[in-house]
Parts: C-alpha cells; sequence; structure tokens
C-alpha cells in the first residue's frame, strides 16, 4: 500500500494545483445530489514481474454507478473485467519439447469514497477504497518426446481483497453537465499464494477513459 500511495502522490499534488485556479473562480449556487452511470475502457499493467512478463498490458472494460452526496464526496460502486492469453512458453532439452500456454481472467468489484476538487469546468477527483478481485489462470501444458505427446491442464482460481487508490477527472460536454467525459488512473495491490511460499500481487495500475451520464437530479 506504501508503494502505491508513493506512486500516486505525485499526480495528486498537480491534480490539485491544477484544480485551485478552478475552484476559485467557481460560481456559487445551490448544491442538488446527483446520480451517475459511468463506461469505461482502458489498460491494466500488474504490478509483480511475473503479472508484466507474461501478460503485459492487459485491456479493461469497467462499469461504476456513483452518487454525489455533497458538493466534495461522492461515492462509487463498480465493476470491471479483464481477460488476455499469456505470451507462450516453450522449453527444448534434447529430444524433449514442452510448451505451454496461459490465459487470465479478472472481475473486480470495487467500493470508492471520492473528494472533489469542483470548478467552472472540469471537476478532479481523489479518493481511495477496496477491491474484491476474482482472479483465474488457466494453463495448458503439452510435452512432446520420442514422437509421442502428453498434454496436462492446470486453473488457479483466486478470491482476494485489497485497498485501492483512485486520481480522476470529470470534463462536461454539455453547459448542464449532464454527460461528462472522464479519465482515471487507479492502483490496487491484491495478493495470492505463489510458488515457493511467495506471493504474487495480481493487483495493478489501471489507466482507463470513458462516459458518464447523470441518470438522476435531486428536486
Amino acid at each position: 500500500m506504501k508503494g502505491l500511495a508513493k506512486k500516486l502522490f505525485l499526480p495528486l499534488i498537480v491534480a490539485g494545483a491544477l484544480a485551485l485556479p478552478k475552484i476559485a473562480n467557481a460560481q456559487e449556487e445551490e448544491f442538488k445530489q446527483k446520480g451517475w452511470l459511468g463506461l469505461g475502457v482502458g489498460t491494466y499493467n500488474g504490478n509483480s514481474k511475473e503479472m508484466k512478463d507474461v501478460y503485459g498490458t492487459i485491456t479493461r472494460f469497467r462499469i461504476s454507478g456513483c452518487r454525489d452526496f455533497s458538493e466534495n464526496f461522492r461515492f462509487e460502486s463498480a465493476l470491471s473485467y479483464a481477460s488476455k492469453s499469456g505470451q507462450p512458453y516453450e522449453y527444448v532439452y534434447g529430444d524433449a519439447d514442452l510448451s505451454s500456454s496461459s490465459k487470465v481472467s479478472m472481475f473486480g468489484v470495487e467500493l470508492l469514497a471520492k473528494y472533489a476538487f469542483r470548478g467552472s469546468g472540469a471537476d478532479f477527483f481523489i479518493g481511495g477504497g477496496g477491491t474484491m478481485i476474482f482472479f483465474k489462470e488457466k494453463l495448458e501444458m503439452t510435452l512432446y518426446y520420442d514422437g509421442e505427446s502428453e498434454s496436462a491442464n492446470a486453473e488457479v482460481s483466486k478470491n482476494v481483497f485489497g485497498p485501492i487508490l483512485v486520481l480522476g477527472v470529470d470534463i462536461p460536454v454539455n453547459k448542464n453537465k449532464t454527460t461528462v467525459l472522464y479519465g482515471e488512473l487507479s492502483g490496487r495491490s491484491a495478493k495470492i499464494p505463489g510458488a515457493f511460499g511467495k506471493d504474487v500481487d495480481i493487483g495493478g495500475y489501471a489507466l482507463e477513459v470513458g462516459i458518464r451520464f447523470n441518470t438522476f437530479t435531486e428536486k
């Protein structure tokens, strides 16, 4: 968690500095609670070397629902999905040839609290919370030896909870701010038991862009 905080600390400072001029120029108006539905797509990169080497950058899809309970506080829940086939591996030793392939899928559930820097233009958010990752990895291995082949399959499924930090920006596309484009950077840590008693961090960094629609506004 400390590593995530350090890596996100500088962007948070920059976002806050950029937001201050807009906050100062924001027009005074009565606050009304609002609900939002968000659809986003982006990239996911694992924290661990194992994840990076085998899967690299993974495409991630996300749907979120959030509510602005006050001028500065937003609560959000979200579902995400990422899946990718890994780099194939082949090892040759004498007459033996071992080849393997893998595929990973991750379904995530997030609960977040965000603090907003409101402005007359873009709104900046920082926040954090928790995420539950439902992790599944399928392995297929085939051994070729002396003209014959033998195959074996394995599957690893783990459900793990971890902390998450978030930095984002909302940019309205219409005058009454009922539709916004958003960008978000998030980092999470979630460890599962690995080989030789070493934990593997399946958490990672996600960069996402998307669109949010105002689903209701308090009357």
